[in-house]
């Protein structure tokens, strides 16, 4: 089976008061949860110097990446992603706890898919090297034509529009634009068993962004019934 989108959670801000959270409501069929959070500020702001935690309905999840702004060697923000599999369903709160010394802003959003027992490839990266620029992309190198690509993405302005791929969800912090992680966007494309890109033209800022390949369960295939037992049966139904 391909591995398909369930839902959104809503985009979602505040001032760096901690925690932050909102409620996501996951299908009967969804069995992954992935977050994106954008830390912003105007200096400083690095995973170490502002970790963050995240749960749903309690449950921790794994820290996929987390990557800077503008690049590794810049401290105006960063975007992290996480993962969840085998989620609670139904409706219940995804909270991210934080450091917020020096930080302006965090906003947020997650998204849940159905894999049917399915896996992450490896995350790519990307990022504005250092530059304020008025577009970016992320290309993954994709196994399957199975699979969907996720990706999620910050930039210091907002003012996105997505030329290459689906926008799940996504939006511009409320607050001060003092750095280089101002929104949160998650957005989608399939698999094709070669390179997928990912793009979008911005507001001229810092970006960076993460992406990963979610691949398929493997699944199982029906049992053939030998012939001679199989034409009889067919027999029965046609008369």
């Amino acid at each position: 089976m391909a591995v398909t989108f369930d839902a959104t959670g809503p985009f979602t801000n505040n001032l760096a008061v901690s925690p932050i959270a909102w409620s996501h409501v996951v299908g009967a069929t969804a069995d992954l949860i992935m977050s994106a959070h954008a830390l912003d500020g105007a200096t400083g702001i690095t995973p170490a110097h502002n970790p963050l935690a995240v749960t749903f309905n309690s449950v921790p999840l794994t820290s996929l990446l987390n990557w800077q702004a503008g690049g590794a060697t810049q401290t105006s923000g960063y975007l992290a992603v996480n993962s969840l599999f085998s989620p609670a369903t139904g409706s219940h709160s995804m909270s991210g706890t934080f450091t917020n010394t020096g930080m302006d802003t965090i906003c947020g959003d997650s998204i849940s898919l159905i894999t049917g027992g399915g896996s992450l490839g490896t995350p790519a990266h990307a990022d504005s090297n250092s530059a304020s620029v008025t577009s970016g992309s992320i290309t993954v190198a994709t196994i399957s034509s199975q699979s969907l690509v996720v990706a999620f993405m910050t930039n210091g302005s907002g003012g996105n529009t997505i030329t290459a791929g689906t926008l799940r969800v996504g939006g511009t912090n409320g607050g001060a634009a003092a750095g280089g992680a101002y929104a949160a966007n998650i957005i989608t494309a399939p698999g094709t068993g070669g390179n997928v890109t990912i793009s979008w033209t911005q507001s001229s800022d810092f970006y960076a962004a993460i992406a990963v390949e979610v691949l398929p369960g493997a699944g199982t295939s029906a049992p053939v019934m030998p012939l001679e037992q199989a034409w009889p049966v067919y027999q029965q139904r046609i008369r």
